[in-house]
């Protein structure tokens, strides 16, 4: 359910979001031009947020993945697939036994087809 509108007032950065740590994958961030300037300006605020917590070398592991795990629902909400199953990828490996990110991205896979019974 992208909604789609005039420009937005900033400009994404559509490079892929690097791995943060060891083990982890880059995310693919799509453009947010011709988005609705809500929609980009959640997506903008998101990464933003992982690339925060990132940057503090005092984060933990579960904060990481929490800031993975939104970014990924901000990702699926507006049905960027891809970006959205890397996002949660990664917060998986770093939550270790938090089945939140698993279910999500389960459903994921379940809404694209990409579940087998």
């Amino acid at each position: 359910m992208r909604a789609a509108a005039g420009p937005t007032q900033e400009v994404a950065p559509t490079a892929a979001i690097p791995p943060q740590r060891p083990g982890l994958q880059p995310v693919p961030f799509p453009s947010v031009e011709g988005l609705e300037p809500a929609v980009a300006d959640h997506l903008l605020e998101t990464r933003h947020a992982l690339e925060r917590i990132a940057a503090n070398n005092r984060s933990s592991r579960p904060d990481l993945a929490d800031a993975f795990g939104a970014l990924a629902q901000a990702f699926h909400v507006y049905e960027f697939f891809d970006p959205a199953e890397a996002a949660y990828l990664n917060a998986i490996r770093l939550a270790g036994g938090d089945a939140k990110w698993l279910h999500l991205l389960a459903h994921l896979y379940q809404q694209t087809g990409r579940l087998e019974p």
